[in-house]
Formats: C-alpha cells, sequence, structure tokens
C-alpha cells in the first residue's frame, strides 16, 4: 500500500534528510561561518541572529525537500497502480481537449497516461492549474485568481 496522499511520509523524509552527514556538515559549519562573519561585521546581535538565520534556512530546505520527495513518492504510487507511466511532452495535453485552453496562464504537473480500461485507448492524467486575471472597469488589473483540476 502505498501514500493517501501527497503530505504522507513527508515527516519521514524530513528527519532522514536532517540526519544526513551533509546536513549536519552544513549546519555546524553554516552556523559557525556566520556566527564568525556576524562578530566580524556587525557585533552581538549579528553574532546571534545569523546562525539562527543559517540554521532556519537549511532546516526550511530539507522540509522543502522532503514535501517534493513525498509528493513524487504519492504520484508514482498512483502511476504504478494504474499501470500509468509519468510523460513530460508539455504540448501533448494541450491538444487533448479545449478545456485545458481556460484561463490567462496554465500549467500541470504529475503527467501520468497509460491504457484507458480495456479500450486500447491511451488516457493522459495530469494535476491541472490555469489562473484567470480579474480587471476592473477601467481595465486595471484587480487580481488573479487559480484554480486546480485533474484532467
Amino acid at each position: 500500500m502505498g501514500p493517501g496522499n501527497a503530505n504522507a511520509g513527508r515527516g519521514e523524509w524530513f528527519r532522514s534528510s536532517l540526519r544526513k552527514l551533509g546536513t549536519i556538515t552544513a549546519l555546524v559549519l553554516g552556523a559557525a561561518v556566520a556566527l564568525l562573519a556576524g562578530a566580524y561585521w556587525g557585533g552581538p546581535a549579528p553574532a546571534l541572529g545569523a546562525p539562527v538565520a543559517v540554521v532556519l534556512a537549511i532546516v526550511a530546505g530539507a522540509w522543502w525537500l522532503a514535501d517534493r520527495r513525498a509528493e513524487a513518492a504519492f504520484w508514482q504510487h498512483v502511476a504504478d497502480s494504474l499501470g500509468y507511466t509519468p510523460f513530460f511532452d508539455p504540448t501533448a495535453l494541450e491538444t487533448t481537449t479545449p478545456l485545458l485552453h481556460a484561463g490567462d496562464r496554465r500549467s500541470w504537473r504529475h503527467e501520468l497516461m497509460g491504457p484507458l480500461g480495456d479500450s486500447g485507448l491511451t488516457a493522459r492524467l495530469a494535476q491541472y492549474k490555469f489562473d484567470v486575471k480579474h480587471e476592473d472597469s477601467k481595465g486595471n488589473d484587480s487580481g488573479t485568481a487559480s484554480a486546480g483540476r485533474s484532467a
């Protein structure tokens, strides 16, 4: 059984990446260099703040990477359970349906393709997002709304 959603396993990936020798080395050396640089160029406050900022940046990077890995594991499980394979042709989905031309900007991720049951046809599945720009009566941009779909 695979992950139930794209966030499942994120904590495990995060803890695993924090235990790696490279991450520990980056935390120790980065904090030490930031401490020395802060003390040399800024005094006591930057000497204390710079290591904290470096540690927070490294931890945030590890969280971001763990989030991406958990998402990739989820979509790989979806592909495997459906018998689909990933594809990376950005124009392949544009030609499939006019519904994918909605919005002012559009993008999709996690493109999968495979058999559509026993029909002999090939199905394509992707996480689709489009943005619609809203203008007021004078033509001024008043914001952008986003929507996501599975196509």
